[in-house]
C-alpha cells in the first residue's frame, strides 16, 4: 500500500523486459505522476535530483558511442560486428522511423529522470512497445533512449550538459 504523502514510489516488478519494461509498467500503473526516474537496482540516489530540463540523465556519453557488438553472430570468436540492425528492428514495433544520419548521445544505463509529458509523447509513438528481452537488446536501449530523445526534439548538447555525470570526450564514462 502507498502512504498518502509519499515522495517516492518503489516498484518491484518482475518482468522480462529489464529496466525499460519496469519504467513503462510504472508509467501505466501511475499515469498521473509529474515525472519518472529510471535507475538500476544497484544504484542508490542519496539526494534529490532536481530537473534542470524535461529530461535529466544520470550519465551520458561524451560522444556518439558505437552500437554494441552482436556476440551471438560469431560463436567461434565470441565477437560480432557492431551494428544498428537490431535497433532498427526493435523500432519497427513503434511509429518511430530510424534515421542513420540522426546523431544522438548514449544514455548510459539507461538511467534518467523524465517529465510525464516526454513519456506520454513516446507512448503515443508506441515506444513503450520497444522492449528488450535480453542483455544485448538492453545495450541497444542505451542508444535508443538517446535516439528517441533526439528524435522528439531534445538537443544532444542539452542532454549532455544537463546530465549529472558526463562521459569524457574520449568516449569513456566517468
Amino acid at each position: 500500500f502507498l502512504q498518502k504523502n509519499y515522495t517516492n514510489i518503489h516498484i518491484l516488478y518482475n518482468n522480462s523486459n529489464y529496466a525499460t519494461g519496469a519504467l513503462w509498467k510504472a508509467y501505466e500503473s501511475f499515469p498521473n505522476e509529474d515525472y519518472y526516474t529510471l535507475i538500476h537496482d544497484s544504484t542508490e540516489i542519496t539526494t534529490a535530483i532536481k530537473l534542470k530540463s524535461d529530461i535529466q540523465c544520470i550519465l551520458v556519453s561524451g560522444k556518439d558511442w558505437k552500437w554494441p557488438e552482436n556476440k551471438t553472430e560469431d560463436k567461434k570468436n565470441k565477437r560480432g560486428k557492431r551494428t544498428n540492425e537490431k535497433a532498427k528492428k526493435m523500432l519497427l514495433n513503434s511509429k518511430i522511423k530510424f534515421n542513420e544520419k540522426l546523431k544522438h548521445r548514449t544514455i548510459i544505463g539507461p538511467m534518467f529522470k523524465v517529465k510525464h509529458k516526454i513519456l506520454h509523447k513516446l507512448f503515443e509513438l508506441d515506444f513503450n512497445k520497444v522492449l528488450p528481452t535480453n542483455k544485448y537488446e538492453m545495450q541497444q536501449m542505451e542508444r535508443l533512449w538517446g535516439y528517441v530523445f533526439q528524435y522528439i526534439g531534445y538537443d544532444n548538447n542539452d542532454l549532455y550538459f544537463n546530465s549529472l555525470l558526463k562521459g569524457t570526450e574520449d568516449n569513456y564514462g566517468v
